[in-house]
């Protein structure tokens, strides 16, 4: 009998060791399993966090690249009686540097003399003329003389670029007109499918380009007895048609188009897009911190006036140089200069 109970014990005990060794390895493996799941879900806040931080970077660039494209064509910003900011712009800049964002030839944007190759050119006799050189006959010649062949060429070739490039800008510019919801989220969608069209719709036609002479000095020729006329003396070429200046860094065509968008639709929106610009980001936390504190002081009408002071001037011009002199007159508690920096 006690050999039996002996047995017994001892397999109850081999049991409970097995049944302890059992769970001990389950407590093992599901401590595991949930370091792993722990593990994981770091893992993802941290590829969720890189992802926010990514997206936040690029809607800070494209932001960025938005506004300066616009404060170098805009004319005017305005705040409707409902608190809507609108900017009012000539297109004709930010289309074309839609196009060369796009690819199109950089001649028609960056165009120089070297690109021509005009130091030399024939006289009346068929003599090579320095321009470079400054005596009387010289002078004269190059008032009377003929572009060499290949200068003439590349001439009649740039004409025929600035040509066609005007005609596709000219009707995306149009095109973009009469969009009846443009807005500062949209607008760049809006000038690529405004080129894109205006590109399939457009057809280049050749030009007969002759008789092309310099037209008083080596960065300007005229052909066609001055009805095409090249001028390479700005950073971006000029083509006039009969004196009259169809293809420059601001216009195109002969008309003057105008394109109104949607920049925000209250005050507190346009501040918030403001403090995603790279450029303007600092000095608009600062305006809107400083506003809010004179807000909280019962000095709303001046707080306002100072944030939309603020806004105005950031989307014609870039306001990062005054970010000292801003900290100065908040340090100085007088909201009268705060609001004449931007005035």
């Amino acid at each position: 009998m006690k050999k039996i109970i002996a047995i017994s014990l001892i397999v109850a005990t081999s049991l409970f060791a097995d049944l302890s060794t059992s769970t001990q390895k389950q407590e093992q493996k599901s401590q595991s399993l949930r370091q792993q799941q722990q593990r994981g879900e770091t893992e993802q806040l941290q590829h969720n966090k890189q992802l926010s931080q990514g997206k936040e970077k690029s809607t800070s660039k494209n932001i960025t690249q938005t506004l300066n494209k616009i404060r170098s064509t805009t004319h005017t910003v305005s705040k409707s009686s409902s608190g809507t900011w609108r900017i009012e712009l000539n297109p004709i800049p930010y289309i074309l540097m839609k196009m060369r964002d796009l690819g199109w030839n950089e001649k028609a944007f960056f165009l120089t003399n070297r690109d021509v190759g005009t130091s030399y050119y024939l006289d009346d006799d068929e003599e090579i003329i320095d321009l470079n050189a400054q005596s009387y006959y010289e002078a004269k010649a190059k008032m009377r003389g003929r572009l060499e062949k290949d200068v003439m060429k590349k001439v009649a070739y740039y004409i025929q670029l600035l040509n066609f490039t005007g005609q596709v800008a000219e009707l995306a510019a149009d095109k973009m007109q009469h969009y009846p919801k443009a807005s500062f989220e949209n607008i760049e969608k809006l000038a690529e499918e405004a080129v894109s069209k205006a590109y399939k719709e457009i057809r280049p036609k050749r030009i007969n380009i002759y008789e092309c002479r310099f037209a008083g000095n080596n960065d300007s020729y005229t052909c066609n007895n001055g009805q095409y006329s090249l001028i390479l003396t700005g950073s971006v070429p000029t083509l006039l048609k009969n004196g009259m200046a169809y293809y420059s860094s601001t216009n195109i065509g002969f008309a003057k188009p105008t394109l109104t968008i949607t920049f925000a639709t209250n005050i507190n929106d346009a501040l918030s897009k403001l403090e995603q610009d790279q450029q303007t980001a600092s000095i608009a936390k600062m305006i809107r911190e400083y506003t809010s504190k004179l807000e909280s002081q019962g000095k709303t009408e001046i707080a306002q006036k100072i944030k939309s002071k603020f806004i105005e001037k950031a989307l014609t011009e870039n306001v990062s140089n005054t970010a000292s002199a801003v900290v100065n007159a908040i340090n100085s508690a007088s909201p009268v200069s705060v609001l004449n920096i931007f005035k």
